[in-house]
């Protein structure tokens, strides 16, 4: 593991208000101190509603925080995306921070190489270049070359989420997000998902995951982080 520190997250709180209950505020996060370094896996862990899914939301922006600071390394210098306008919140997403979400969220009737090679087009990489890493990928992940041609939409749930694995890894993003990966896979293909995780994280990657399938766990912790069950969330 290196000891370059990734994301720092120091007194993060998130609630939410729920207007059409009489504006009832919900805490979720609360004084959440969570440090990961480059090469390491945390796994973050905790009974249904304690709040994995919004803490990876807010670590992204999706969210905004209510309170705290989240630090991410980004060019060399610590940024705090709770405070980042949104053209620099845009710049961390589109170099430094990835999110592969469970469900696979496009641009109808594109087809799937365009799909997984655009966000490093988006870096400025020549377009074939970006086309044969996607390839690449797709091919370590099983994907029929006479799908790539194709618009995912029509796609099995297990093929849509290995479409999103390619594309959430396609840049080679330092920090990566990822909301169970398996989840919609056979073994053989989850062994396929966890294993290019292992690698980005051997080549640096900070990962910071949420994952039920035990082997997946098993296979890519470094470290778990569990946050409280006194937290409710959404």
């Amino acid at each position: 593991m290196s000891d370059a520190l990734a994301i720092q997250t120091r007194g993060l709180a998130k609630s939410f208000t729920l207007h059409a209950q009489g504006r009832v505020r919900l805490p979720v996060l609360a004084g959440i101190d969570l440090a990961v370094a480059s090469g390491e896996c945390v796994l973050l862990d905790g009974p249904s509603g304690a709040g994995k899914s919004t803490l990876m939301r807010t670590l992204y922006g999706n969210y905004r925080a209510d309170a705290g600071e989240i630090l991410l390394r980004h060019e060399g210098d610590m940024v705090d995306i709770a405070m980042a306008p949104p053209r620099l919140a845009l710049e961390l997403r589109r170099r430094t921070i990835g999110y592969i979400s469970q469900f696979l969220r496009v641009i109808p009737r594109v087809p799937t190489l365009e799909i997984v090679a655009q966000p490093l087009m988006a870096l400025g990489a020549d377009a074939e270049a970006a086309r044969a890493r996607a390839g690449a990928l797709l091919e370590r992940l099983a994907l029929p070359r006479r799908l790539w041609a194709l618009p995912p939409a029509t796609f099995s749930g297990g093929e849509q989420q290995r479409v999103n694995i390619a594309r959430g890894l396609v840049a080679g993003h330092p920090i990566l997000l990822v909301d169970e990966p398996t989840a919609a896979l056979d073994a053989e293909n989850g062994a396929r998902v966890v294993g290019l995780l292992q690698e980005a994280r051997a080549n640096g990657a900070a990962i910071v995951a949420i994952c039920h399938d035990p082997l997946a766990r098993q296979a890519l912790a470094t470290r778990h982080f569990t946050l409280p069950s006194r937290n409710i969330a959404a």
